[in-house]
Formats: structure tokens, sequence, C-alpha cells
């Protein structure tokens, strides 16, 4: 039997089909922001080592190893971090970064000031009390 063609190939075959590795799927997806613009050179990452760059459309494509969970995170200039997990194989997605929140702190005076974390817009500091080592007699105008 071992010199039938046939079969040597069918002994072939089945080999390759008995040892391979775990089938590679692709994750697709794109990053917009909030507004729904393609956001460009978005990096992802995923759990495992792999990662890629959003194009200027803001889609991307990762070969992951069926199965999971995989987290990715997804990063970009401006924007929050974003992790999400999932499982592989999965419908491509759209994933929705927000905007970092930046802020603009002018001092125009000087002095010891205490305020709460700043949430948004613009915080009015309160001037704290006069330090326990000096009086307010003491105090240069």
């Amino acid at each position: 039997m071992l010199g039938n063609p046939f079969f040597n190939g069918a002994l072939v075959l089945f080999g390759l089909s008995g040892f391979g590795l775990a089938q590679a799927e692709s994750v697709r997806g794109k990053v917009l922001d909030p507004a729904r613009v393609a956001i460009a050179g978005a990096q992802i990452a995923a759990t495992g080592g792999a990662s890629t760059t959003s194009n200027a459309l803001g889609e991307f494509s990762l070969d992951l190893a069926a199965g999971g969970p995989y987290t990715l995170k997804i990063v970009a200039d401006g924007f929050a971090e974003l992790s999400e997990t999932l499982n592989v194989p999965t419908e491509p997605r759209e994933f929705i970064l927000q905007p970092m929140e930046r802020y603009t702190v002018t001092v125009v005076e000087s002095g010891t000031y205490r305020t709460h974390a700043i949430q948004s817009g613009t915080k009015t500091l309160t001037r704290c009390s006069t330090s326990p080592n000096r009086s307010p007699s003491s105090r240069k105008p």
C-alpha cells in the first residue's frame, strides 16, 4: 500500500490537518471620535503582543488566533485610552475614543490655593486661610 500514490497523499493531508496550529482570524474595526470622524494613526494592541495602526480611514485589521478572550487597547494622541475585551472571531466593529480633557492654568497671583479636581471648563480657585506660621498682619500685600 505504501507504493500507492493516492494512499501516500491521503496520509500527508491527514497529517497536516491533525497537527495544524490554531487558525488565525482577523479582528477588523474602525477607530472614530464621538462625531464619528476617523482617527488615523491610532495604535491598537492585543494581549499576546499583536499590534497594528489605524489607516487614514481609521480602519485596522489585526490577526489573532481563534478563541480568547483578548483585550484590545487603543490609544491615539489627544484621546483617552480605550480598552475592550472580546473573543475571536468577531464581527467588524467601531471603537469610539473620547477626547482627553486638557486644561490651561494661568496664575495671576501667587499664594497658597486649594481646589478640588477640575472636571471640566473653568475652575475658580479659593485662597486658603493664612498659613499657621504667619499671622495676617505679617503678610506682605
